[in-house]
This record gives structure tokens, sequence and C-alpha cells, in this order.
């Protein structure tokens, strides 16, 4: 299937899925810590690939905000409280792919930025 805005769009994660367990056999699911954001903000269309860390007692979510012309990058929520999903408070983009040999026209053409993985977590 090609990589088409079309088809970015028709499978788009707009939320994060959130819950917790103390057996990994029985789940509840918890209200949802973080949607896509509104129109015109760099998560606008979707969010996705979280990866969460704990530096001092606060919760760092990295995750892959997707704007309409499916333009990524990377994005941060903190919580001083992961438990309570409303804890969680958008802190906006902390990465563009605008580096030296990157490809990155702006955030009105497609790139790629995902999936954060922090050395040490």
């Amino acid at each position: 299937m090609p990589h088409t805005p079309e088809h970015c769009r028709s499978t788009a994660q707009r939320r994060v899925a959130y819950a917790r367990t103390r057996d990994f056999c029985t789940w509840e699911e918890l209200a949802t810590p973080l949607e896509h954001g509104k129109p015109g903000e760099p998560d606008e269309w979707e969010i996705w690939a979280p990866h969460v860390i704990e530096r001092d007692g606060i919760f760092y979510m990295y995750y892959t905000g997707v704007n309409n012309q499916i333009a990524q990058t990377i994005m941060l929520a903190t919580s001083t409280n992961p438990a309570e999903p409303a804890n969680w408070q958008k802190e906006g983009v902390i990465f563009t792919p605008d580096h030296p040999d990157a490809f990155y026209p702006g955030p009105d053409y497609w790139s790629d930025c995902r999936d954060i993985e922090l050395p040490g977590s």
C-alpha cells in the first residue's frame, strides 16, 4: 500500500490508549491522556508511537505528532501523576528532522520523524 496522505488519513491514530494492570492478565481501561491537536497544531491529524520515561518525579511522554500534510515531529507531554490521565499536559514540539543530512522541507510536506527511543530509558 502506498504511503500517501490519503492512506495515512484513512488509518489515523487520533488518541493514545491508556490502561493499567496489576497482573498483566486483567486490564482496566482509563480515559485518554492525549488526543490529536486542534487545526493548525503540529499534531492536528494524529499522534502515535509514545515512549515514557521518568526523571525526578516527572514523567515525560515523547510521541510523534502528525499534521494534515503528514509532516511528522517529535512532541512532548509531561505528568507528575501518570495514574491520572487528565494530568498529562502537552508541551509542544521538541524536535523536527531539520538537521544536516535530513530532508525536511517544512511543515507543508510529508516527512518522517517517529518512534522516539531515548538512550538509557
